[in-house]
């Protein structure tokens, strides 16, 4: 009298003596090539290792398919697919795995075709199956796993009644919740915990930043230890410090009460309009339920605002996270390092000097560049301009949709949504009844396209048959007169005679065409020669000229990106300082809410419990029946024990 909740139909008696119809049903007739590739590969791989080939596969046996089928539904559950699938009766073969598919969340029509295909074993039913259940083997093994503890059992109310049956219900189901919730709690403990590699790398940098600390100490203590006065300056820096800390942190808790007093604000705001509204709709004596579908679509389109807002907010945060990930994997940089680095800045800087001085040696020498500095001064100024009045422009145009969503809003929440004409309904209509005659011509096509298929392959098979028995003749033949080998040797000649005169002629026609070419390009070699004599001959004095100028520019490059690198490493070391402050900010702000939500838990029990106490003292009754909650509950318990004695 215990059964599971998952059901699937039976296998009727009506289905055992005749075919499954697989066109009527919708169920694919043929499996493509890339899916029965699929399938074999992945049978081929690890945990299975079966060594199947393509043709091996399609020529299996019904049963054979079906302990293939076995095998791997035995691999997600050993316990309920350890069977023998030749002594088994059909209908327990379909009720375990279709049961089981049911429960993966296999989707199909679960007809008494499907029934027939899968107890028969059937390449049309068991093929899908296959590729589903192997394409996310180990998503479908975890859920078969969790099947076993939290599919719930179906018990008839008439059970329940009894005190001890309903009491190991209720364990049952508190039991189920307890391993929902351990397991909820391993996989976030999984998917948060931190690799050995990454705590590694963390303790590298934490070392190297305690020895730069401890270094930057001794020499502060060495440079101050002969000063006068300097215990008294210590102390006051440090109170002066504390104080700072004192009032930052102040300021931060009073910005955060801010933040939570304009949130709670804006939801009784939200509270209070919604009151509003649902008053208005209750009280209004006419077009109660135009009002009703009004305000239900002003919530789904709030609730589309809000959904789209924490999206974008989770997709940055996720970018957020990728950047750290990928700052956090950088090579630790020591106190060393910072200073090979300083020294290389310092050099550079010098070089930069030393071309800058002989930039403007030679800018004194030579005058002729300085048309042409002019001009890419003023064109550099005409882009700024340019780029500001298309930031301007975009500025503009993001305001102007803001203003456009808006007041469709504002319509929608006056005049509802927009419904289609009697017109636009005719003729959206017209193209629904084209689209469905186009769609059943296609569905025709496509099965007279089967069926000749079907007759095309009946064809191959009989001409390829015959041909084998014509063969085999031809065969005996030459044989008995001491020829065999014959017809091959033949076959093979006339192939390479017209292979060898297909070569000579493409060869002819390959060498005739080279020779043209060849021709062609030696003339116009000889007229681009004398075209570019003059040009070579200036190209080569401006390439005299060039090299100097580009020998600088090399320089200058070279000295711009490394102290483009310098920065950048200084930029990320800050950023990462910035996030760590940001990630203790978010956990101190994580603990307030987590203290003030069960803040107003125990209010709320306090609550009761001294309106309980007050019933108790006769100020007050719980309920126009009940003078307080204990009476409440006698008087129900009273009532489900006099229940269970009249049944």
């Amino acid at each position: 009298w215990l059964k599971l909740r998952i059901r699937v139909p039976p296998l009727g008696g009506a289905a055992r003596g005749r075919g499954p119809d697989w066109q009527s049903t919708g169920i694919v007739a043929m499996t493509s090539v890339d899916s029965l590739k699929d399938i074999v590969d992945r049978l081929n791989a690890e945990p299975f290792n079966m060594q199947l080939s393509l043709v091996s596969f399609d020529e299996k046996q019904p049963l054979e398919l079906m302990e293939i089928l076995n095998t791997v539904l035995m691999h997600l559950d050993a316990e309920k697919h350890k069977v023998d699938l030749k002594s088994e009766n059909p209908d327990a073969i379909y009720h375990r795995i279709g049961e089981f598919l049911n429960v993966l969340g296999y989707r199909c029509s679960y007809d008494l075709e499907f029934q027939e295909g899968l107890v028969t074993g059937a390449k049309q039913v068991v093929n899908p199956i296959l590729l589903w259940l192997l394409q996310n083997l180990d998503q479908h093994q975890k859920r078969a796993y969790l099947a076993k503890y939290c599919v719930p059992l179906e018990v008839p109310d008439e059970f329940l009644k009894d005190d001890e049956m309903a009491r190991l219900y209720s364990h049952y189901t508190e039991l189920q919740g307890t391993f929902k919730a351990t397991h909820a709690h391993l996989e976030q403990q999984r998917q948060h915990s931190v690799t050995p590699g990454e705590l590694k790398r963390e303790i590298q940098q934490l070392d190297a930043e305690k020895e730069q600390l401890t270094h930057k100490i001794s020499a502060f203590k060495q440079k101050t230890a002969g000063q006068l006065g300097f215990n008294e300056l210590l102390q006051v820096t440090s109170a002066l410090r504390k104080q700072q800390e004192e009032d930052a942190r102040l300021s931060e808790r009073m910005r955060e009460q801010r933040m939570q007093l304009d949130q709670v604000e804006q939801a009784h705001m939200m509270a209070r309009e919604r009151f509003a509204e649902l008053k208005a709709t209750h009280e209004g004596d006419s077009g109660s339920a135009e009002n009703m579908l009004k305000l239900l679509r002003n919530d789904v389109a709030r609730s589309r605002d809000q959904l789209s807002r924490l999206q974008r907010e989770g997709e940055e945060k996720q970018k957020r996270v990728e950047q750290l990930d990928s700052m956090l994997k950088m090579p630790v940089v020591t106190q060393s390092d910072i200073q090979r680095l300083e020294s290389d800045v310092n050099g550079l800087h010098d070089q930069i000097a030393a071309l800058e001085k002989a930039k403007a040696s030679s800018e004194a020498q030579d005058s002729r560049l300085t048309i042409y500095k002019q001009q890419v001064n003023l064109v550099g100024k005409k882009k700024e301009l340019a780029e500001q009045d298309m930031k301007k422009a975009e500025a503009e145009r993001e305001q102007l949709a803001q203003e456009l969503t808006q007041k469709e809003q504002e319509y929608e929440g006056m005049k509802g949504h927009k419904f289609l004409k009697r017109d636009e309904f005719k003729q959206y209509v017209n193209t629904v009844r084209e689209k469905t005659q186009h769609f059943k011509q296609l569905k025709l096509e496509l099965s007279e396209t089967r069926m000749e298929l079907h007759r095309l392959e009946r064809t191959y098979q009989i001409l390829e048959r015959d041909g084998k028995g014509v063969d085999a003749h031809m065969n005996e033949v030459e044989r008995a007169r001491g020829i065999e080998g014959y017809q091959v040797v033949e076959k093979d000649m006339q192939d390479v005679s017209a292979q060898k005169a297909d070569v000579d002629k493409t060869k002819g026609n390959y060498l005739e065409q080279i020779s043209n070419t060849v021709t062609e390009i030696n003339a116009q070699l000889k007229e681009r020669k004398a075209a570019l004599a003059p040009q070579i001959k200036k190209l080569r004095t401006c390439r005299q000229r060039f090299q100097p100028v580009e020998t600088m520019y090399l320089e200058r490059k070279r000295a711009y990106e490394a102290t483009k690198h310098a920065l950048q490493d200084n930029l990320t070391r800050l950023l990462t300082e910035v996030e760590q402050l940001q990630a203790q900010v978010s956990q101190q702000e994580h603990n307030f809410f987590a203290n003030q939500i069960s803040s107003l838990v125990l209010q709320a029990m306090l609550a009761r419990a001294s309106k309980e106490q007050r019933c108790n003292n006769n100020e007050e009754k719980w309920s126009d029946e009940f003078q307080s909650l204990l009476q409440q509950h006698s008087s129900e318990m009273h009532r489900m024990e006099q229940l269970s004695c009249e049944t």
